[in-house]
């Protein structure tokens, strides 16, 4: 096995199943403490490559940043200098040598970092490398495979993340190097020294929900700081002990206490971050290190919505006859969709603003009635009614309509809803392919089934606003699976599909139920 392969399995197994090992992209942003906590200004780009930028570290002065970059077959040790006036420095290699590392930590009173070095045999050991350029030295000849590190405040002692399975936390006095020993098992990746209190934390995963946990140096004691963040298990601290981590977009904060629970205090959604993974904060807590994954290119067909589309009705869909009722406060319309291969028509018809509207629609010419008289439609309002029935007929549909040729997709993750792992998709369409082409969708599926769970959606106007469905009673008829909804909403710019959580949906009001009835699907011939 060569060493980059080692080390890039050794990366993947600590990774949690959440954003994957992809392109990763490193952020700055500064922390202002006041009265009623820290605050967190808008984050600064470090890095901009469509590779592996991660592990982030400050110097003991905190005006460098340390980080691991994986470029072509090479891991090493890479810095950006915070300092300068116009803004961070370029990033550049702190060393090059023909092995590679990763996991860079400043040794406490040393002019040196501790790294994890692969070498040439493959063995996984910590080592010492002066910043200076000095010759590199081992640390702990005995203890492998090392994956992660942290120090004690005087430099004299180490936890370690030993690979083994399942993983270990191991304790190393640099007096008695040849006396490691093990103090707990199964745990997570995210070693630290906590700020003001001879104790390290740990991700503790021997116990339902996971939490972050504490290690006394003195006397082995455990204790509880925190639930760990739902399939989350990176954190960092800031000098008064707090615990800070990361869950898509968002920032949390926990007092670090056993039973606080964690409430955000900044999201980044706004400034295009999602997938925040590492966390580190310098030593006088004015600035905050973090990992964001890239974003996703767009692509017209996704893994999780084609399974999705087959768990929903897969050919069904392709070959039926379908009639329905939609119905809402608003009343209810007749749905017939008539799919057969690339043949599709649907003929709507319900309550619209002037009375009742029906449109016959698909791939062929329009046609269209109100109150039952046939309407002279101008070419240049056909998009609006075709568009009208469309409404009518997406919805009950989903999540098949999201293969249209018009539709783009862009894969944002798992991400934690209550204790369910949701698969999160973000939909645009063409421009020019609606009326409403500049609308923005979020879908959520199973991430294990892949069935529709809930979806939202930001419109515009006057005020504009959010619509957010969960989806409820499902029932499968021809093969085809349908489910009613419930759309909760808000008015005004404030909330975005892409600023949503559970906390935030929990204060969306109910706007209505949108209920499918009567649903009839005839099979038809291939």
């Amino acid at each position: 096995m060569s060493r980059l392969r080692f080390l890039l399995l050794a990366l993947l197994v600590l990774t949690p199943p959440l954003y994957g090992q992809g392109a990763s992209d490193l952020y700055v942003v500064d922390i202002k403490t006041g009265d009623s906590g820290p605050s967190f200004g808008e984050p600064t780009r470090l890095t901009d490559r469509d590779g592996y930028d991660n592990q982030p570290s400050f110097s003991a002065s905190g005006d460098r940043i340390f980080y691991t970059s994986i470029r072509g077959e090479q891991s090493d040790i890479w810095q950006i200098e915070l300092g300068a006036p116009s803004g961070p420095g370029e990033p550049k290699p702190l060393f090059e040598t023909p092995e590679s590392e990763y996991s860079p930590t400043p040794i406490p009173g040393d002019d040196a970092i501790s790294v994890i070095r692969v070498e040439a045999d493959g063995r996984q050991r910590l080592w010492r490398f002066p910043l200076d350029g000095g010759e590199p030295e081992l640390i702990l000849p005995d203890v492998m495979p090392v994956g992660y590190h942290a120090w004690s405040a005087d430099g004299r002692e180490l936890v370690l993340f030993v690979l083994d399975e399942p993983h270990r936390l191991v304790r190393v006095s640099l007096d008695r190097p040849d006396e490691p020993r093990t103090v707990s098992a199964d745990i997570g990746r995210s070693l630290h020294r906590i700020p003001g209190r001879d104790a390290f934390s740990f991700i503790d995963k021997s116990v339902d929900g996971w939490r972050v946990a504490s290690l006394t140096q003195k006397g082995d004691r455990v204790g509880t700081l925190a639930p760990a963040l739902k399939t989350r298990e990176d954190v960092a601290f800031l000098p008064d002990g707090s615990a800070l981590g990361g869950d898509g977009s968002r920032l949390l904060i926990s007092t670090g206490d056993a039973d606080s629970p964690w409430r955000e205090v900044a999201d980044f959604g706004r400034h295009g971050l999602f997938g925040i993974t590492r966390l580190a904060v310098n030593a006088d807590g004015s600035r905050l290190a973090l990992v964001a994954a890239r974003a996703p290119e767009k692509a017209r067909r996704l893994d999780i919505v084609d399974r999705a589309i087959a768990h929903h009705g897969g050919d069904a869909y392709l070959h039926s006859l379908t009639t329905l009722k939609q119905c809402s406060q608003s009343g209810c319309s007749d749905v017939e969709v008539h799919m057969d291969g690339e043949v599709f028509s649907y003929d709507v018809s319900g309550p619209s603003r002037d009375g009742t509207l029906r449109v016959l629609s698909g791939n062929i010419d329009l046609e269209a009635w109100r109150d039952g008289q046939a309407m002279d439609v101008p070419r240049d309002d056909r998009q609006s009614y075709r568009d009208w029935a469309m409404a009518r007929v997406y919805f009950p549909f989903l999540p098949f309509r999201l293969n249209d040729p018009s539709v783009w997709k862009e894969d944002l993750g798992v991400e934690d809803w209550g204790g369910r792992s949701l698969h999160k998709v973000r939909v645009s369409f063409d421009e020019g392919s609606s009326t409403d082409a500049d609308d923005v969708y979020l879908y959520w599926f199973d991430a294990e089934t892949a069935e529709l769970v809930q979806f939202a959606y930001s419109y515009s106007g006057n005020p504009g606003g959010l619509r957010f469905r969960t989806l409820e009673n499902p029932r499968r008829l021809g093969g085809m699976l349908f489910k009613d909804q419930n759309n909760f909403g808000v008015e005004g710019p404030e909330l975005t599909v892409d600023r949503l959580t559970p906390e935030s949906t929990a204060a969306l009001r109910l706007v209505s139920s949108v209920t499918f009835k009567d649903i009839a699907v005839e099979p038809l011939g291939r």
